[in-house]
C-alpha cells in the first residue's frame, strides 16, 4: 500500500516553480511564476554551472529564451563550469533562432563593444 501524499494544514503541498524545469520544458507560465516568486535567471546550478538560459539553449526552448531575455536578471554572458556561454549550446545544436536571440542580447544593435584603451 502506498503512503498518502504529504499534506500541510493548508492542503496539498504546492511545488515551488522552477526556472530550470521551465527552461527544459519551454514552460512560459512556470517561468513567469518563478520570476514572480523572486527567482533569478542569473542563478546557476551547483553541479554544472548552467543557468536557466544555458538549460533552455541546450534543450532548444525558444519561447523560454525569448521571454527570459526580457527580465533584468537574464545574463547571457555567464559561463558554465566548462566555460561555455548559453549561445555556445545553441550553436552546438545549430539552433540559429536561439543563437540569434542570444547574440542580440549580448550585442544590442549589433555593436560589438571594444575595450577602451
Amino acid at each position: 500500500m502506498l503512503k498518502p501524499r504529504a499534506q500541510s494544514r493548508e492542503g496539498p503541498k504546492k511545488r515551488d516553480p522552477s526556472l530550470f524545469e521551465a527552461a527544459r520544458t519551454n514552460d512560459i507560465a512556470q517561468l513567469m511564476k518563478a520570476l514572480s516568486a523572486g527567482k533569478r535567471l542569473d542563478q546557476d546550478d551547483l553541479e554544472d554551472g548552467f543557468t536557466p538560459l544555458h538549460t533552455a539553449a541546450f534543450n532548444g526552448s525558444l519561447e523560454f529564451i525569448r521571454e527570459a531575455l526580457r527580465d533584468h536578471s537574464a545574463n547571457p554572458w555567464i559561463r558554465d563550469r566548462q566555460g561555455r556561454l548559453a549561445i555556445d549550446h545553441s550553436d552546438a545544436r545549430r539552433d540559429y533562432e536561439i543563437s540569434k536571440l542570444l547574440y542580440e542580447a549580448m550585442y544590442p544593435g549589433g555593436a560589438v563593444p571594444l575595450p577602451e584603451g
